[in-house]
């Protein structure tokens, strides 16, 4: 009797005397052949090739047969054969091998991986404006299997292949921090940055005075904070405050400004007021018009008037400063303005006691 399989079944037979001793022989016929296979390199570009080598053991293959699903070719016949991949993504790869007696087959679903040149990173974050020899950390967004080149200004110190760094700056110099995304198949466009060291701060302002009320206006360079001290008693943190005296005289203002990075520089100067708590002339029947002037003002009701102590009257600006001195020597007197500049200005009667202000046009 003989069995047959002819992969994996076994065979046998007996002597034609079965009163005789018998004797088996067996054969398996089972194939050891083992399919394996690599390809080199197992992460490419789009557009490489590929080698594909058969390692398959345990026998010796006659005949193979190749799957490489979006690959091209996309099945070969050979033993080693050399795929391309024209999009990113990971591939399947299959071998089936025979030597004779059965195939046996290997697949592995995700063997190649294919990559682009990559695109450029995103916006790098980080303090554009750093302080003098401060470390600053700098930051795009991670891509997975990416590793990236950092490029900072000379003198700068700092290294990462990461997508992030920390970088400290000489104290001086400014200029631009860039960073490419890299792989096996190049570095993308650079990602740039510019940066400037953080200068010092200088405080300066201006100031209107209108009599009461000072409108002041923070001309102070690289400040990110102001500290004012108007010289009443009384301050104020906004940039461009305005603030009303209670009281005339002359007021040292201060102002301190204060940069991102902590230093500070002051400027001081002096106001005056003379408006505050003015008596309007029509009080003591003196007439002036008209208000605003641009050339000519009359001065009705004050010559020989019972409650000015002598004719005499004084024009000062908006500073406290005398622009005009003179006396009233007729009833009805024209006080010529052409020469004053356009602003505030205050005629002063028994030396301030008795104040009206008007408007140069």
């Amino acid at each position: 009797v003989e069995f047959t399989n002819p992969f994996i079944g076994w065979s046998g037979w007996f002597n034609q005397n079965a009163t005789t001793d018998g004797m088996w022989k067996w054969n398996n016929l089972s194939s050891a052949l083992n399919a394996d296979f690599q390809g080199s390199p197992s992460s490419t570009c789009v557009g490489a090739t590929v080698q594909f080598t058969d390692l398959s053991t345990g026998a010796t293959p006659t005949s193979w047969f190749w799957s490489f699903p979006g690959g091209t070719p996309s099945t070969s016949i050979l033993q080693n054969p050399t795929i391309t991949y024209a999009s990113t993504g990971f591939y399947t790869v299959s071998l089936t091998v025979d030597d004779g007696n059965g195939p046996t087959t290997r697949i592995d679903s995700a063997h190649i991986s294919v990559v682009a040149v990559p695109a450029a990173p995103s916006a790098i974050s980080g303090n554009t404006s750093p302080c003098p020899s401060v470390s600053e950390v700098y930051s795009v967004t991670n891509v997975a299997g990416m590793f990236y080149t950092w490029t900072l200004p000379t003198g700068w110190i700092g290294s990462s292949s990461t997508n992030s760094i920390s970088a400290t700056n000489d104290g001086v110099t400014t200029g631009n921090i860039s960073v490419t995304a890299d792989n096996v198949c190049g570095s993308s466009t650079a990602q740039t940055i510019a940066v400037t060291i953080a200068n010092s701060v200088v405080a300066n302002f201006t100031f209107i005075n209108t009599g009461g009320t000072v409108n002041f206006t923070s001309t102070s360079t690289n400040a990110t904070s102001w500290n004012w001290d108007f010289g009443d008693l009384s301050s104020s943190t906004l940039e461009n405050p305005s603030h009303t005296y209670t009281a005339n005289g002359t007021y040292t203002v201060v102002l301190i400004a204060t940069n991102s990075c902590g230093n500070s520089d002051t400027t001081t100067t002096t106001v005056t007021i003379i408006g505050v708590g003015i008596n309007e002339l029509s009080r003591v029947g003196i007439s002036i018009y008209p208000n605003p002037a641009k050339n000519l003002i009359h001065i009705g009701g004050a010559y020989n008037n019972a409650n000015i102590a002598n004719n005499d009257f004084k024009v000062l600006d908006i500073l406290g400063k005398t622009v005009i001195s003179s006396s009233i020597d007729k009833p009805n007197y024209k006080l010529n303005i052409s020469q004053l500049n356009k602003g505030l200005y205050f005629i002063q009667f028994n030396d301030g006691t008795i104040t009206h202000k008007f408007i140069k046009e």
